[in-house]
């Protein structure tokens, strides 16, 4: 499966692992841009015991911290490519998770 999207000017969702449609079936809320408060945030649903995991593009900015509701959230490289970065969120149960993602303030 591809997922091809436009490069957008800020940090950007591109895909998820949990379902062959890529975040399209398990994003509840999908991924939005604060521009102002230069922060990605969304939610999905987690299966309990499985690593969900989210590929973002940063477009040029740094990721300062990540945060999740009812599950551990960490930010992983992704090979190969540093301007990427994988949303790694884990749950002890089935969950629907609300994340955030925080960058750096600069803009472009």
């Amino acid at each position: 499966m591809l997922s091809i999207h436009a490069v957008e000017p800020n940090p950007q969702f591109l895909s998820a692992n949990r379902h062959i449609m890529q975040g399209y079936v398990d994003m509840i809320d999908r991924p939005r841009w604060d521009v102002a408060a230069a922060k990605m945030s969304g939610k999905s649903k987690v299966a309990g015991a499985e690593r969900y995991k989210i590929i973002l593009a940063a477009n040029g900015r740094k990721i300062q911290s990540v945060s999740a509701a009812n599950a551990r959230a960490a930010i992983e490289a992704y090979p190969g490519n540093s301007d990427l970065a994988v949303l790694c969120l884990d749950a002890e149960t089935n969950a629907d998770v609300a994340w955030t993602v925080s960058f750096d303030l600069r803009g472009h």
